[in-house]
């Protein structure tokens, strides 16, 4: 049985899944992840039931959301590595955009770099805009607390197999504002504050939208932590998980006693 959280290409998938590893069940983490992968899979392992299910968070190890502390804030959150597929760079358009509509928010980036020549850009960008707001901080352990302070959390990836970090968010309470891609919709749900992806002035009017409007704000904060109370605690996908590995396992069974019923 495998759980896989990443994206492979089918070269990988036919090492992994060798005459001496066919797999009973393939899990993915999303269905948009599994939607892509799945013609890769069966490429390699045919008739192989291919699966999703989300990640999961406990809630109680982030702060509650939905506080007038928070909506005071006056920094956006971007948690991910430094990494091109990220868009951290255009965090400093957004920042301009945000400064002529006479918003002044911090931005604090927490991450790695990944790619030394993109973070080398990112810091040639700020040198471009000497009046930036954009701190970025490196890695940090106590995400929680970062996310206790947040006004508003951001996704500006291009892809993402999951998107942790806006499920943390969700936990949070923190309001999530960002790019419109498959799996992120998936996390989040309906009425959100997503726009077209690399469209940075439609990203800049949520931002102020909701910075404006504390009872719209209040409002997505509790709306998101419910959600992730809902369908991503512990409580509600371990279960399906057990099920998943139950039917493998009964469908095992059955398979073994026809073997042995023919011997």
């Amino acid at each position: 049985m495998t759980h896989l959280r990443f994206h492979y290409r089918k070269e990988f998938y036919s090492w992994l899944f060798g005459s001496w590893r066919k797999p009973d069940l393939v899990i993915l983490v999303s269905e948009s992840f599994r939607r892509e992968e799945i013609g890769k899979i069966h490429a390699v392992a045919p008739d192989t039931p291919v699966k999703a299910l989300h990640n999961c968070i406990d809630v109680s190890e982030y702060p509650k959301g939905g506080s007038q502390e928070q909506f005071a804030s006056d920094y956006l959150f971007y948690p991910a590595a430094i990494a091109e597929r990220k868009r951290q760079i255009q965090l400093f358009q957004v920042d301009r955009l945000l400064q002529e509509e006479g918003e002044n928010l911090r931005f604090l980036v927490a991450g790695q770099p990944k790619d030394k020549k993109y973070w080398e850009l990112c810091k040639q960008e700020s040198e471009r805009y000497p009046g930036n707001h954009i701190e970025f901080v490196g890695h940090v352990n106590d995400v929680a607390s970062m996310y206790r302070g947040a006004f508003l959390s951001l996704t500006l990836s291009e892809y993402e197999t999951f998107g942790y970090s806006v499920l943390e968010s969700m936990a949070s309470g923190v309001p999530v504002v960002g790019y419109r891609i498959d799996a992120v919709e998936e996390v989040l749900g309906e009425r959100t504050y997503l726009v077209d992806l690399d469209d940075i002035e439609a990203l800049v009017k949520p931002v102020v939208e909701l910075n404006g409007n504390a009872a719209q704000w209040e409002a997505y904060s509790k709306r998101l932590r419910q959600r992730a109370l809902d369908y991503f605690s512990p409580d509600y996908i371990c279960p399906k998980l057990l099920d998943m590995y139950a039917d493998v396992l009964t469908k095992r069974s059955a398979l073994r006693h026809v073997d042995d019923s023919t011997r």
